[in-house]
């Protein structure tokens, strides 16, 4: 990351844009391979488009055999499970009669709590099935709309 000291330095030197004493000229750039922070000459260069001066690429989970951790995408070292995914779950089997499921922050909570957990990343949502189709959403939207819900982490056959 580049600090800028000076209007000159920053459109002349860097080729960007003058956004103040000691901030900075880069921002994050988004690739077919990801997302990283650098200059808006160095996005161009990489067929990138800059999505502005001191913005930042988005964390999400990314999994690796010691775990789970929040970092970006060209940080992970192991699976990126996606933009804005936290490290925690859906846990299944859970309350007072063993049919509810809660997002819980680890494995280890789900075990505590004697359910399944379905794995980092994952919600309580399912598939709705309404006389107009399917949907994934949460059990309460599905009865709100008057849907049959098919379960937990279940998903609709074929494209929704």
């Amino acid at each position: 990351m580049v600090e800028v000291e000076s209007e000159g330095f920053c459109t002349i030197s860097l080729s960007g844009e003058y956004q103040g004493y000691l901030t900075t000229c880069d921002g994050a750039c988004v690739t077919d391979s990801g997302c990283s922070v650098e200059s808006e000459g160095d996005c161009d260069g990489a067929g990138g488009v800059f999505q502005g001066y001191e913005t930042t690429c988005p964390e999400g989970a990314c999994l690796t055999d010691s775990g789970c951790s929040v970092e970006t995408q060209a940080d992970c070292m192991g699976d990126y499970v996606g933009d804005n995914i936290p490290c925690s779950g859906a846990c299944v089997g859970v309350g007072s009669v063993g049919d509810e499921c809660e997002v819980v922050a680890s494995r280890a909570e789900c075990m505590f709590l004697s359910g399944d957990y379905q794995g980092d990343g994952t919600t309580c949502d399912g598939a709705c099935v309404t006389d107009s189709g399917c949907s994934v959403e949460s059990e309460r939207d599905c009865d709100g709309v008057g849907g049959v819900f098919q379960g937990y982490v279940t998903t609709c056959p074929g494209a929704c």
